[in-house]
């Protein structure tokens, strides 16, 4: 079941828009990997940031299912000279999405509760959120995993689509491989590459889900224009009567 690539391609550019609004909203809080690692810090910033914070966790889940209804589309088309490629698009995107989902989630939901839990025992608050931070970073590391590995062997598929530019190709290979060393290389001697990644690795993801999505949406309307136009009832009524036999 696959949906209609127009709708894909629609999707695949909102979801596009979409990454860069949550990205914004996430910044504009104030927001920071250190800040969040640190249960004071952290609890302290929810006073003044948490709202914005909820509405970037809001975007976010909000975004994602614009993000699998393109990622289907898509791997429907690179599966015409791609399948295994095409296919390994499809399902790592999808755990990377399920893992990226738990992010923006679990951020809407416990927001307010740790806000409420901090105002009666700051102690207890802290030491809850420590694990809580240590899940979400977990469930982050899969979903920029898996979004790299995806973004990656979907940009390899279309290196080789001729009605594609090769550019869209290296803009996935490129950001998909960026992606993924955010993960990979994090809490190592290449750490510092790691930090690096991060903000091409989301630009090049942006530029891809708009720009393929961009892509579906016009081949669906070239398809539509060379379409051979079918006879009119009326024309074929027409046809059918001065063809049918005499007497």
């Amino acid at each position: 079941m696959n949906p209609e690539p127009r709708a894909a391609g629609t999707a695949g550019m909102l979801a596009g828009a979409g990454l860069a609004i949550e990205f914004a909203l996430f910044t504009a809080s104030g927001w920071t990997p250190a800040t969040f690692s640190q249960p004071e810090r952290a609890l302290a910033f929810l006073q003044t940031g948490g709202t914005l914070l909820r509405a970037a966790g809001l975007v976010g889940f909000l975004n994602l299912g614009l993000a699998v209804l393109w990622v289907v589309g898509l791997a429907a088309k690179l599966a015409d000279g791609a399948r295994t490629r095409a296919t390994a698009t499809l399902y790592f995107a999808l755990v990377g999405m399920a893992g990226h989902a738990l992010v923006p989630v679990g951020l809407w939901l416990t927001v307010p509760a740790f806000l409420r839990l901090a105002a009666h025992d700051q102690a207890v608050a802290a030491g809850g959120w420590s694990g809580f931070a240590a899940l979400l970073s977990a469930a982050g590391g899969v979903g920029y995993l898996f979004d790299g590995f995806a973004l990656l062997a979907a940009g390899w598929a279309l290196l080789g689509r001729r009605r594609w530019p090769a550019l869209l190709g290296w803009v996935g290979v490129v950001g998909g491989g960026a992606s993924a060393l955010t993960v990979l290389a994090d809490e190592t001697a290449l750490d510092a590459l790691a930090a690096a990644c991060f903000l091409p690795a989301l630009l090049l993801t942006i530029t891809f889900r708009f720009w393929s999505g961009y892509l579906l949406r016009r081949e669906t309307g070239e398809a539509r224009e060379h379409r051979p136009a079918e006879a009119t009832p009326s024309a074929t009524k027409g046809f059918s009567s001065s063809a049918r036999p005499a007497g």
